[in-house]
C-alpha cells in the first residue's frame, strides 16, 4: 500500500467520522428542544396542579370554618332545648306536686268484676249463716 492510499483510506474515515459527529451533534441538538419542551409543559402543569390545590387548601378551610360554626349553633341549640326540657319537667313535677297535696288518696279501685264478686260472695255467707242459726224466740221461758 502507497501513502496516497493510506491517505485517502485516512481521509475517507476522517469524513466518515465528522459525519458521525455532526450527526449526534443535530441529534443532541433535538433532544435539548425536546427537554426544553417538556420542561416548559412540566412547569405549566405543575402551576395550574398549585393554583388547584391553593383553591382546594381554601375551600376546605372555608368548609371547616362553616362546619365549626355549624357544630357550635348545634350545641348552643342543644344545650337551649336542655334547659327547655329541664323547665318543662319540673313545671310537670311542681304540678304533680300541688294536685298530690291538694287531693287526698284515693282508695284502691278493683276491678268491677271481683267487687261484684265480693259482694255476692258477703251476701250469700250472710244467707248461709242465717239458715244455721236457730230461730231466735220472743218470749223467754
Amino acid at each position: 500500500m502507497t501513502i496516497s492510499t493510506a491517505l485517502t483510506i485516512i481521509a475517507i474515515c476522517f469524513i466518515i467520522l465528522t459525519l458521525i459527529v455532526v450527526g449526534l451533534g443535530i441529534m443532541l441538538f433535538i433532544v435539548t428542544l425536546r427537554v426544553i419542551r417538556l420542561e416548559k409543559t412540566i412547569t405549566q402543569e405543575v402551576s395550574v396542579l398549585r393554583r388547584q390545590l391553593g383553591e382546594l387548601i381554601q375551600t376546605a378551610r372555608e368548609s371547616s370554618s362553616r362546619l365549626g360554626q355549624t357544630v357550635q349553633e348545634f350545641k348552643a341549640s342543644a344545650y337551649r332545648m336542655g334547659l327547655i326540657a329541664t323547665s318543662i319537667a319540673g313545671l310537670i313535677e311542681s304540678r304533680k306536686a300541688k294536685t298530690l297535696k291538694a287531693s287526698p288518696p284515693k282508695a284502691k279501685i278493683r276491678p268491677w268484676w271481683l267487687s261484684t264478686l265480693a259482694l255476692g260472695y258477703s251476701l250469700w255467707n250472710k244467707r248461709r249463716k242465717t239458715k244455721q242459726s236457730p230461730p231466735s224466740s220472743s218470749v223467754s221461758s
